[in-house]
């Protein structure tokens, strides 16, 4: 079975992300990446409010491609799809996440 960090590389290879922005998402922070670990860790490393930017200050800015519009698009499509991949994995759906608590599960709270 895959390690969490694999699963990521493949999810992020699926985009056409470039090898280097996959390292900087992926390498230890002292290593001058991300630390990022996993699909999950990828999908809440950014609020949906600031997704974008992170992608462009975080991620791209510190490698060859920080003005590269392609990259930047695939990389915002990776996030976005990170939400569908977690789902599926989790054999959850999206509505399950955002479903209120049954009344009855509160009461055993």
């Amino acid at each position: 079975m895959a390690s969490a960090e694999d699963t990521l590389k493949e999810f992020l290879k699926k985009f056409k992300l470039e090898d280097a922005i996959i390292q900087k998402i992926t390498k230890t922070v002292p290593d001058g990446g991300l630390g990022i670990q996993s699909v999950s860790d990828f999908r809440g490393y950014f609020s949906e409010a600031e997704y974008e930017d992170g992608c462009k200050t975080d991620i791209l800015a510190e490698t060859d491609f920080q003005n590269d519009r392609i990259q930047l698009s695939r990389l915002r499509i990776a996030w976005t799809k990170s939400k569908e991949e977690l789902t599926k994995s989790s054999g959850s759906s999206t509505s399950d996440w955002e479903a209120p608590v049954p009344d009855e599960d509160k009461e055993k709270q």
